[in-house]
């Protein structure tokens, strides 16, 4: 009767089990919790090994249960795949957990990009910071404050680069994204005009003298660039969304 009811069938509590295994990740190699790791965590041979949970070991039957700010991606037999966010769902046989991703937005600094001006001058921009969250195509509220798209998830689990030891990690590939644009922003002007910013060239407008234009702002531009359709479309393909970031300077590098 208990087993007809589901009583002595196996349950999994996400946001416990993503906090316990951050916590002894940290205990274990004695550092603080980063606040800006991805918090996705794959269920690999390996771990399932140490973790008594059978839903993790296993899989299904059983439940389990989601709260808000994460998604889990299942896997079941004859390449069965489902996205489920907040919720208790009922598990059947047969499936398994694929990935637990944490939805919360991620900070990543990057202290230095380089790259070779349009006249061929090594260029440097400093101090670099970003904010990203998985793609959703629609704005956060409280009545839906984690938005799930679930392409965007999918893209996140399953379209990783394959590297010598392994896959490449999510942020990673955010990061190659958002460099990627810098780069090629650099390429494609000359080294003063990022170091030294003046104006464009152009016809004379007001407040301007004859033979100006617009005042030029390297940092604009590139917000125009990582923020424009092909911008958009790039971090989509990671299953990403920029949010923010901010540039600190550009200079010529030594």
């Amino acid at each position: 009767m208990a087993v007809l009811f589901g009583i002595s069938y196996p349950h999994l509590d996400v946001g416990v089990e993503a906090t316990e295994k951050k916590e002894a990740a940290s205990v274990e190699s004695g550092e603080e919790p980063d606040e800006g790791e991805p918090g996705s965590e794959a269920v690999t041979p390996q771990k399932k090994s140490s973790n008594k949970n059978l839903l993790l070991t296993i899989g299904g039957p059983g439940f389990v249960t989601i709260p808000s700010g994460y998604v889990v991606v299942f896997e079941g037999w004859f390449g069965k795949v489902t996205v489920r966010g907040e919720g208790k769902y009922f598990i059947p046989p047969k499936e398994w957990i694929k990935q637990i991703i944490n939805l919360d937005e991620r900070e990543d600094r990057i202290p230095e990009i380089y790259s070779l001006s349009k006249n061929g001058i090594r260029v440097v921009v400093k101090d670099i910071r970003y904010r990203y969250r998985i793609c959703s195509h629609k704005p956060r509220t409280r009545q839906e404050p984690y938005p799930i798209d679930k392409d965007a998830v999918l893209r996140i689990v399953y379209d990783r680069v394959i590297l010598k030891d392994g896959v490449e990690e999510w942020d990673a590939s955010v990061r190659k994204t958002f460099q990627g644009i810098i780069r090629e922003y650099i390429s494609r002007h000359p080294a003063d005009q990022l170091t030294a910013p003046g104006v464009k060239a152009g016809k004379p407008g007001p407040g301007l003298a004859a033979g100006s234009g617009a005042p030029y702002d390297p940092r604009q531009e590139i917000a125009d660039r990582l923020y424009s359709a092909d911008g958009d479309q790039r971090f989509w393909e990671c299953g990403a969304e920029l949010v923010w970031f901010d540039i600190g300077h550009f200079s010529i590098a030594n």
